[in-house]
């Protein structure tokens, strides 16, 4: 009897585990915007998230934190330029903002993938506009994003995105070399639903429990 509970467990967790990996919602569309500018001897960096129903927005300094871009865009002149970038692990605040902005706590990591160019600005120039160089590239985008509110998951996946990026350089003084850079992206994401693997894995198990049950009564019965 003992041997016959084990092996009904068995079933369930296997089915528990099962409909887990299969429940996976269709996937949700946001667009999002990362802009990073020199500010002394750091950066300062913004990712913006803007889905259906809200945004988040998620500020910091690059010494320590993992929102930082590395290798970074800081480059000398007459020096390749990778569009290949990417974050560390971060989890950062979202204030609420008018209009849609949320109080949100916001987790993950990106990378953005892009071709690497050179950039080359004259030392001796007119003024700007002239005395500057924009790069511009495609970029494909990939990740894990999860943002919570409270204890209420509002999206956690697996990011999926194409863009494109710039970052522009200028040697005027006193301002650095290079003055800012921005991936803009639009983003697919395969979303787990946590609710539905719960209600689909207790009803699993309730009910090869309550088969065993129903064997068990019927053989006494007999």
């Amino acid at each position: 009897m003992q041997r016959r509970w084990l092996g009904t467990m068995t079933l369930a967790a296997w089915l528990v585990t099962g409909l887990a990996t299969s429940a996976v919602a269709d996937p949700v569309g946001f667009g999002g915007v990362y802009f990073m500018e020199p500010f002394g001897a750091i950066s300062t960096n913004q990712l913006t998230l803007t889905f259906p129903d809200f945004a988040v927005q998620i500020f910091d300094n690059d010494r320590p934190s993992g929102l930082a871009l590395v290798p970074g865009f800081d480059a000398p002149n007459n020096s390749p330029v990778p569009f290949t970038q990417s974050t560390g692990t971060f989890s950062l605040h979202s204030t609420a903002f008018p209009p849609n902005v949320i109080d949100a706590t916001v987790t993950g990591h990106l990378s953005f993938v892009g071709p690497t160019q050179l950039v080359s600005v004259p030392d001796e120039c007119p003024p700007l506009p002239v005395c500057s160089q924009s790069l511009t590239a495609p970029v494909t985008v990939s990740g894990f994003l999860s943002i919570q509110q409270g204890s209420q998951i509002l999206f956690r996946g697996t990011v999926k995105a194409g863009g494109s990026a710039m970052t522009l350089y200028q040697p005027s003084r006193p301002s650095q070399f290079w003055q800012g850079s921005e991936y803009i992206f639009s983003a697919a994401a395969q979303t787990p639903e946590p609710g539905s693997i719960v209600l689909l894995g207790s009803g699993a198990a309730w009910l090869v429990g309550r088969r065993g049950r129903y064997a068990r009564a019927q053989r006494i019965g007999g």
